[in-house]
């Protein structure tokens, strides 16, 4: 029996990949799963009462020592919670401010600690994401004399090599490490102290969502690229994990919270669910509806939007935009809605999960420019309810949509439609594309193939399973 510690940043745990996956990995045989979280303030905790665990946590960082409390829950697949909370875990893991680095940093402590005095040892630790990279890091350098934390091996997935996770090189002594992580052979990028070269250098395994990354690195071999060049010895470390959805739970066909069920073989459903949502936001008819759902920030790609808002209004599109975010940006969005009524909605706020598949349930087109790459499923979701991607080919999407690339001839494996640069000329030809598509006979065949192109959380699940033998075997 393999004891795994799935290790994330709480965010979204209800329907997320770190909930999905666990219990996925729970139904895999020999596999056993626990799942660590900080309790934020948002927090989905699940049924029933938590428990408070009669263990002691204190983690010193950066001259101060901060008290964690772990509690425990579960949840109807019967994998096991725990929390860690303290004062600054609500707040939520952060790597952009001082003390948001310190929720990182405090977190990665509690997992260790946790390592150390948990009742049962764990044979893998996961960790998932920027914001809880620093835990292989802390394991090999701050607790090299724990033996339980040793015997530990650590899978790291994270999104890919475009953002480093940089923070000031102050904060070397501030979290503690060693001096000889400061230099270039250590975690040392450009003057910065990078959490993701920390990745590199101590987890067990570093696994990315799609194939890319391994081929640049064995294409560019001996090649001065930069902190990749790290990844040059380590390349039997590097792996693939697929990133998937729960296709039995969720989609068109039995979502009760869309205005009308659908499936690729019979889809007036969606036809249903267009003309409701148009009315409910007051669009125009008869257009193509074009979504955009992310935070209102200069990482999500939506600075790409406004640069080309006017040519989408010329091509007479339906715009809604789902999310908050940033003063600035929030009030450039509400100036949309004003220049263009009837043709720009806004929902302006963090959508929920039922609002998200309403949106894709009516929308053709969903807008994905993100400036970073994100383990987000979002084009997953979107493929599943037959709404077309336009996004970045960065992280999971390189994996997942395969391009559109002769816009006369489609192909059996055409899904969506992407652009590689983060460049406003570049999505501008990705959208005019699929809204050229859409105004033609092939556009049910894209659609069609999006929907029949999912990956199942089953696969991320299996990935994660021949990873974790393949350590301990």
């Amino acid at each position: 029996m393999l004891r795994v510690l799935y290790v994330d940043n709480g965010i979204c745990l209800s329907g997320g990949l770190n909930w999905e996956l666990p219990e996925s990995l729970q139904n895999q045989a020999g596999v056993e799963v626990d799942v660590v979280v900080p309790r934020v303030s948002n927090i989905d905790e699940g049924e029933g009462r938590l428990a408070e665990r009669l263990v002691s946590i204190s983690a010193r960082v950066d001259g101060v020592d901060h008290a964690v409390r772990v509690y425990e829950g579960r949840r109807d697949s019967h994998v096991r919670a725990f929390y860690m909370d303290s004062e600054i875990l609500r707040e939520g893991l952060d790597l952009k401010d001082d003390r948001g680095i310190t929720a990182c940093a405090v977190y990665a402590h509690a997992v260790c600690q946790w390592l150390s005095k948990s009742p049962v040892a764990y044979d893998i630790v996961q960790v998932v994401g920027l914001q809880t990279a620093l835990v292989p890091t802390m394991m090999r350098c701050l607790y090299a004399d724990d033996s339980r934390v040793q015997s530990a091996r650590s899978v790291a997935l994270v999104a890919g090599i475009e953002d480093k996770g940089t923070i000031d090189m102050s904060w070397l002594g501030r979290l503690g490490l060693p001096r000889e992580m400061g230099t270039s052979e250590g975690m040392e990028f450009y003057g910065k102290l990078s959490i993701l070269n920390g990745v590199y250098l101590h987890a067990d395994v570093i696994a990315f969502p799609n194939d890319s990354v391994r081929r640049r690195i064995e294409k560019n071999r001996g090649k001065d690229i930069g902190m990749e060049g790290a990844l040059f010895g380590r390349l039997d470390a590097v792996r693939t994990i697929r990133l998937g959805i729960a296709m039995k739970k969720t989609g068109p066909a039995c979502d009760k919270a869309i205005a009308a069920t659908y499936s690729a073989a019979d889809m007036a459903g969606k036809n249903r669910c267009k003309s409701a949502f148009l009315k409910k936001y007051h669009l125009g008819k008869d257009r193509p509806l074009v979504a955009f759902v992310g935070r209102l920030d200069a990482e999500s790609g939506i600075d790409l939007v406004n640069d080309i808002l006017d040519d989408l209004m010329d091509r007479q599109v339906a715009l809604v935009i789902a999310g908050a975010g940033n003063d600035a940006y929030q009030a450039a969005v509400a100036g949309w809605c004003s220049e263009f009524k009837g043709s720009v909605a806004w929902i302006d706020h963090k959508p929920s999960r039922e609002e998200v598949c309403n949106i894709l349930s009516a929308a053709d087109v969903l807008l994905m420019p993100a400036k970073h790459e994100c383990l987000c499923r979002l084009h997953l979701t979107a493929m599943q309810y037959g709404c077309v991607a336009v996004a970045r080919n960065t992280g999971a999407v390189a994996q997942d949509i395969h391009r559109v690339r002769n816009l006369e001839k489609i192909t059996d494996e055409d899904n969506g439609f992407t652009f590689l640069k983060y460049d406003s000329d570049e999505f501008y030809d990705a959208v005019m594309d699929a809204l050229d598509v859409y105004a033609s006979p092939s556009w049910n065949d894209i659609r069609a193939h999006a929907m029949a192109s999912c990956t199942c959380i089953c696969k991320t699940a299996e990935d994660c399973v021949n990873i974790y033998n393949s350590l301990k075997g």
